[in-house]
């Protein structure tokens, strides 16, 4: 009986002491064969809510010089109100691995092949609201994506392509590289200290690759889908969320010009679109110190659960994060 008793206190002892879990993750690799370039491990993983019914699925896209677990504390925040995170490392970031493993082999259609094929080692679910988030490059990628001269392109190569038809509610934007600086980073070397003000960030690794001119031809690819990106049409009606950073503070992403173009998207009628400026924030928002990381996973919770449950978004000033389309 004491034994018994001593168990049922220590067990209710750890409950106390030990923090639930919000997410089960489960990282592994899966291999794309890129022409006669090879083959490429490249590593993913998924983030599923513990202890709460499934809502929908976010597709997260990371940037430039990033890994999908730079981004953990935003996927905790998402997982704790049921919304099943699933990402995967771009070739030559994160620690992928096979003779095609080279960035500068691929174009953004090539990038669309891999991610259908992503999606296909996952079981179909017809009922389960989907969205794309995407932070930097990350971001520019999904814009792409939503727009229908990508989808035409790569349609002529993937005649089923994989979520054409998938139930997406919207898309979530963090500083997009759709306009960016011609040197970015420090003298075009990409540092921590210049993503984000946090003298502590939860970054799983430092910036890999350092610098943009070591893929050229992928740079060159940035800038020209960068450019497609400002004009093209989208798809669908979507709900979007754009969150940017400084003005000035922010020196990867021409944060006026993305301002400029949020303005230009909020007329277009087949968009429900939201933006936030997080006032003296870094390029990577959602790792930048308190309060402003807080404020980016509260708006973006809202946003998610807003567009799955198919109500009109907006964004509201959340902490030092405000609507400035809003704003006088």
């Amino acid at each position: 009986m004491k034994k018994q008793l001593l168990l049922c206190f220590f067990t209710v002892l750890l409950l106390l002491v030990v923090p639930s879990q919000q997410s089960q993750v489960k990282t592994d690799y899966f291999t794309y064969k890129q022409g006669l370039f090879g083959k490429i491990s490249i590593r993913y993983g998924v983030y599923q809510p513990v202890g709460r019914p499934k809502l929908a699925t976010m597709y997260f896209f990371h940037g430039f010089s990033d890994r999908f677990d730079n981004h953990e504390p935003l996927f905790e925040s998402w997982t704790k109100q049921g919304i099943e995170v699933r990402a995967f490392d771009l070739p030559s970031h994160g620690i992928n691995h096979g003779f095609a493993n080279n960035i500068n082999l691929y174009r953004f259609r090539d990038i669309g092949k891999i991610f259908c094929q992503f999606v296909s080692m996952f079981p179909k679910e017809f009922f389960v609201p989907v969205m794309f988030g995407g932070w930097s490059l990350g971001g520019l990628i999904i814009t792409r994506f939503m727009q229908e001269d990508y989808i035409r392109s790569l349609q002529q190569e993937l005649p089923n392509v994989c979520y054409l038809d998938w139930d997406i509610r919207g898309i979530l934007l963090l500083t997009p590289a759709v306009y960016t600086y011609p040197l970015i980073g420090e003298l075009g070397i990409i540092t921590v200290s210049s993503l984000t003000s946090n003298p502590n960030p939860p970054l799983a690794a430092p910036p890999k690759p350092s610098s943009v001119f070591l893929i050229p031809e992928f740079g060159a690819r940035i800038e020209l889908n960068a450019k497609l990106a400002r004009d093209a049409a989208y798809r669908k009606k979507l709900n979007m969320l754009l969150i940017v950073g400084g003005d000035a503070e922010d020196i990867y992403c021409n944060t006026p010009d993305l301002k400029t173009w949020a303005k230009t998207l909020q007329q277009v009628n087949n968009l429900k679109f939201s933006t936030l400026q997080c006032e003296k924030a870094y390029h990577m928002v959602d790792n930048e110190p308190e309060p402003v990381a807080s404020s980016v996973q509260v708006a973006s919770t809202k946003f998610i659960l807003d567009s799955v449950r198919g109500v009109p978004t907006n964004a509201t000033t959340t902490g030092p994060c405000y609507n400035y389309l809003e704003s006088p």
